[in-house]
């Protein structure tokens, strides 16, 4: 039987090593010992800015969803389905990154060093996984249940179980992502090539849950003339069956269930004791299983010297592919694209008619340029260079060209994807001529800005002293401004063109307006990168 003060200890390294973690995660940053506290402070506020837009932007996105089903009557489906959203999202982003943290971390060696039980350890950095996810549930739920409160005037039930589940959402989520990380890294570890072999079985897992889930709306959506809200309570119920906290989730805060409400954080911190508690007792057997086994092949020399802007880019693009973790959270919005793109393409919305396919003319253009606006690998490529970053600076290239090189990689994932399937799109569902110009030249002007608004921001909000990926990948202030940013210059814009479309302006109108504006808004970006990029690179002390 263990004793007081054995429990006591445990409990005080647990708390430790949690408050340590987040911290590291948290307030990573620029590296500045004289003004330690001021730089904190300004790291803070910079997150603090960034969740408030994140969260007045979602908030927009989920009052205007709310209106739409009050409209149809189905305003019940509203909380599960945010929840359901909220869910698949961190599946989705942890999945991505529980490799670095939980089993690749640099600081393993240490902590393994330690007189800290395994799990202690793995049940410390679960919590701060939960706790970054949480931070992001927590926007996207609060506000839906305040449209609901003001919409249907629930009674007071509701927000006691919605608020008390809330906690526990992302829970089970963040369990099963883990233990799919490590099936897929210990099965890549066998591999030559185990980093590549890694980000491929990302992508087929995302596009498989993307897919899988997408084909569950479109077979609740089957018939033409069902309501949005009707598509989403089939989705909604295709989904519980399967994973069945969804439907306890639902029946605790949308009928008052307590049993459901009970099974819901039960299983949630039941599984969470059994995965802390198995990965705890195999931590450093699993460690060992994601350790390269050997030098995986021989690097030779060439005698050909590459052109500086190749050299750049090429380092930039392998340190892309060497983490899966910076791959998935940076590229998802080409999967995104591509997903779209086959929807679309299988709907093939132009058999409804020549009036069907103009409305989709208006609609494509700006889905895949949000897709394409959410490819952020600029707004980290600062960042990324971490420790090398003085070496970089000391490199004879000017500025400029280093600050190229990233935007040329960045359009160079993004044109080939973009030019594919905005020309597939086009032809599949007949549209017109500039239809299928503003489907591609579009999102490429949204793609090449976002490049470079994402860049600028990390010129001005860095960090070096990361000691995880995560850090950069998901505590991130020039990436969630970037992806945000995007998603409403792609969604109001469509909502306008389509208004003005429906008041009866031609279509070559509209779309002809709208490729205008993305081009000039991206000979602006430019400008603005010629102007301040090179001044703002050379100002950067680390």
């Amino acid at each position: 039987m263990p004793t007081w003060k054995a429990v006591k200890r445990v409990k005080r390294n647990f708390w430790n090593l949690y408050k340590a973690q987040l911290s590291m995660m948290l307030w990573a940053g620029k590296k500045n010992p004289k003004n330690k506290k001021r730089v904190k402070a300004r790291s803070a506020s910079g997150t603090i800015v960034a969740w408030v837009i994140a969260g007045v932007l979602i908030a927009l996105y989920e009052y205007i969803f709310m209106s739409m089903l009050y409209v149809e009557e189905n305003t019940a489906v509203f909380p599960p389905l945010v929840a359901m959203f909220a869910m698949f999202l961190t599946l989705l982003t942890s999945v991505s990154y529980a490799k670095a943290l939980l089993f690749e971390a640099k600081d393993h060696d240490m902590l393994f060093a330690l007189p800290i039980p395994g799990r202690t350890i793995v049940a410390a950095k679960l919590l701060t996984m939960y706790t970054l996810d949480s931070i992001l549930n927590i926007v996207m739920l609060v506000p839906c249940a305040i449209f609901y409160g003001i919409f249907e005037r629930p009674h007071i039930s509701f927000y006691i179980y919605y608020f008390i589940l809330m906690l526990f959402v992302s829970l089970i989520p963040i369990l099963i992502a883990s233990v799919i990380s490590a099936v897929m890294s210990i099965i890549a570890s066998h591999f030559r090539h185990a980093q590549f072999v890694t980000v491929i079985l990302y992508v087929i897992f995302l596009c498989g849950v993307m897919g899988f889930s997408m084909t569950v709306g479109s077979s609740a959506g089957g018939n033409e003339d069902v309501l949005v809200g009707a598509m989403f309570e089939g989705m909604l119920s295709g989904l519980s069956s399967i994973y069945p906290p969804l439907a306890w989730f639902k029946e605790a805060t949308m009928e008052g269930s307590l049993s459901s409400a009970l099974l819901f954080v039960g299983i949630s911190l039941l599984a969470f004791s059994i995965v802390a508690l198995v990965f705890g007792k195999f931590y450093g057997k699993i460690h060992e299983m994601f350790r390269p086994r050997a030098i995986r092949r021989k690097y030779k020399s060439s005698e050909k010297s590459s052109g500086i802007m190749l050299a750049l880019m090429k380092k930039d693009m392998k340190r892309l592919f060497s983490s899966a973790t910076i791959f998935m959270n940076q590229l998802i919005g080409l999967l995104m694209l591509v997903v779209f793109a086959v929807m679309f393409s299988i709907q093939n919305f132009g058999a409804e008619g020549e009036e069907v396919a103009e409305l989709f003319s208006i609609m494509f253009p700006f889905i895949f340029a949000m897709a394409a606006a959410m490819v952020n690998d600029t707004s980290t490529s600062i960042s990324l260079e971490g420790k090398t970053f003085p070496l970089l600076k000391s490199l004879p290239v000017l500025p400029k060209e280093i600050l190229r090189s990233k935007l040329y990689l960045h359009m160079a994932f993004c044109a080939p994807v973009i030019l594919v399937c905005g020309i597939a799109v086009s032809i599949v569902n007949g549209l017109p001529i500039i239809g299928a110009i503003a489907t591609v030249v579009i999102p490429l002007c949204y793609a090449y800005s976002a490049g470079v608004v994402g860049l600028l921001i990390n010129l001005k909000k860095y960090k070096f002293d990361w000691t995880s990926e995560v850090t950069i990948a998901k505590n991130n202030l020039p990436m969630v401004l970037t992806m945000l940013g995007g998603m409403v210059l792609s969604i109001a814009p469509m909502v306008i063109a389509l208004g003005l479309y429906f008041a009866g302006l031609p279509l070559a109108a509209i779309l002809g307006g709208c490729t205008a504006l993305a081009v000039i808004f991206a000979v602006v970006m430019t400008l603005l990168m010629n102007a301040l990029g090179e001044k703002w690179f050379l100002k950067i002390e680390y």
